[in-house]
């Protein structure tokens, strides 16, 4: 029966593990510093900022999207392609809306 030596097999899993771990370290550093840095105030105010945004536009969704819809159904003898357009608009509303 052949010999097989296990000791650097093992040896080299150990230097794939200890590469491994020192990434995710790293990685977990980068993070840990991106959240400090978003405690600062000014990128506070930035975030609530673009989190009201977002309910802003997901409110004129909710409330223009069944008025344009309705508005739409009463369009007669326009061409199909005007109404892909605007079925594509009524789909895209948050999109239009949060949209700088």
């Amino acid at each position: 029966m052949a010999r097989h030596d296990q000791t650097t097999a093992s040896g080299q899993d150990m230097l794939q593990f200890d590469q491994i771990f020192d990434a995710g370290q790293s990685l977990l550093g980068q993070a840990e510093a991106f959240i400090m840095t978003m405690f600062r105030t000014w990128n506070l105010y930035q975030l609530a900022i673009a989190v009201g945004l977002f309910v802003v536009a997901h409110l004129l969704r909710v409330a223009l999207g069944p008025r344009i819809r309705a508005w739409m159904a009463t369009r007669e003898n326009w061409p199909k392609w005007r109404m892909r357009i605007l079925a594509v608009i009524h789909q895209r509303l948050h999109a239009i809306f949060s949209s700088p």
